[in-house]
């Protein structure tokens, strides 16, 4: 796919993986209600989440950054568990700052970049 905005609405529990090969950032708002994994990966540029809410795993994945683009401090993921991998920063400042609301996160920043993310949750986040 090469689009600049993906919204995806899921209501069955098998898990997904949804890829944007494109040249531009895309806009990312996924809402599923399975216990699936879902998997949103970003090749050629930033990955840009507004909103991904899923009870099961959230994988984001970019070989250029991952941000968060959300003005207000609610969380840009909600999942059981989110695992951000990029060769460039996880979240950035102000508003790029990747909020979560989930139990467990796994970072892991190839490139040696900054990660900044915030857990708005009010349950215990394990690191």
């Amino acid at each position: 796919m090469n689009t600049a905005t993906v919204l995806v609405t899921s209501t069955g529990g098998n898990d997904a993986t949804i890829s944007d090969v494109g040249a531009a950032t895309t806009s990312w708002t996924v809402a599923t209600g399975g216990a699936g994994a879902v998997t949103l990966s970003q090749a050629a540029e930033a990955l840009a989440v507004n909103s991904f809410t899923t009870p099961g795993t959230a994988t984001l994945t970019s070989n250029r950054a991952i941000t968060g683009i959300s003005t207000t401090e609610a969380a840009n993921v909600t999942a059981s568990s989110v695992t951000p991998t990029s060769a460039g920063a996880i979240g950035g400042a102000d508003d790029a700052d990747l909020d979560v609301n989930t139990a467990t996160v796994l970072v892991t920043s190839t490139g040696g970049n900054d990660a900044t993310i915030s857990d708005v949750g009010a349950a215990t986040t394990s690191w």
